[in-house]
Formats: structure tokens, sequence, C-alpha cells
């Protein structure tokens, strides 16, 4: 590996401990008092957003040559374009697994404007990861997004059983213009190049 990549993953542990430490699930719930400990869940959650992207746009700069699929080892592939996408699907699964009491209500639809910024970043990054495979457009469109969607239902379903949260038809909805917003960024990247 890389110095870039080492410092890369690094830099990111550091960011996922920061974003960790201020999570009310961290420390033993109720140290905070409840109204607090509701919008620093919602911070983190805000936080890991931001800093995705932030962390996506130099990921994405690491890679200067651009090599193709079969000049890159597999492990290369795995390290550059799908282990990011793992981590990232790994925090939306944490992030449904907080009860719905931490979040705060700020306004109508904030949740779903949440779902819609996270899934366009999960669909970027598996359109990028699947990208790889020389998929033309609109094979590519289409595995992604079908793939995001399904993902999206299992991350619905999974909210069904934790307390205080519950399954959304319109959160899949975002889910899947999100997830088909960042698809298509990517492949409208890819056809300028």
């Amino acid at each position: 590996m890389n110095i870039k990549c080492k410092k890369f993953f690094a830099a990111w542990k550091l960011e996922l401990e920061a974003i960790k430490r201020i999570s009310p699930t961290y420390h033993s719930q109720r140290i905070l008092p409840a109204p607090l400990n509701s919008h620093l869940t919602y911070l983190t959650g805000a936080i890991f957003v931001v800093n995705s992207c932030v962390w996506i746009k130099l990921w994405t700069e690491m890679d200067i040559e651009k090599p193709s699929a079969s000049r890159l080892s597999t492990i290369s592939i795995i390290l550059i374009y799908w282990l990011p996408l793992f981590i990232y699907a790994a925090c939306i699964f944490y992030l449904s697994s907080l009860p719905g009491t931490t979040y705060p209500h700020l306004f109508f639809s904030a949740d779903k404007i949440f779902h819609f910024v996270e899934y366009c970043i999960l669909g970027y990054l598996l359109a990028r990861a699947l990208g790889q495979y020389h998929l033309k457009g609109k094979v590519l469109f289409v595995i992604a997004v079908s793939v995001c969607f399904v993902y999206g239902i299992s991350d619905e379903i999974h909210q069904f059983f934790v307390p205080s949260r519950c399954s959304s038809v319109v959160d899949i909805i975002a889910d899947g213009i999100g997830s088909a917003i960042g698809v298509g960024i990517y492949v409208k990247q890819r056809s300028m190049l």
C-alpha cells in the first residue's frame, strides 16, 4: 500500500473516532440531558455526511492517473473502489440502528433530505466501484440504482425492528431518488472523461 493510502486511512480512522466520541451512544446513554443528547445524535449524522463527501473527494483525487481495471490488481480495486463503499454502507446501517428518540425533529421532512443525501453518496460510491468493470452507462445506472434501492428497502426493514423507529415507503422513495442522482452524477462524470 502506498504512502498516500496509509495517510488517508490513518486520517479517516481519526475522523471516525472523533465522530464516535461525540455520538451519545458512545457514552453510557443518559450522561447528557435528553434534548442535548438528541441534538448530538443529529449532529453526528450531519458530520458523518459532510465528512463522507470530503473523504470521497480526497479518495477520488488519489487516483491521479485513472488506470483501467485491467491494469489494477484485484487488491487495489478492492481497496480503492469497494472498501469505501462497504464502510459507508456499514455506517448507514449503524445510523439506522440508533433509536428514533435520539433524533430531533428540526423541520418537516428533515429525515427525507438526510435519506436523499446519504443514498446519493451511496449511489455514487457504488457506481464508481462498478465502473471499474467497463459497464455501459445505462447498464451501470440500472444495476447501481437497483442495488441501492434494495439496500434502502433492507434498511427500512431493519429500522422496523429498532426501538422508536418505523419503516416508511417515502423514505424508500427518497433513497431511490438519491441513489439515482448519485449514480447519474458518476455516469455523467465518466462520460466527460
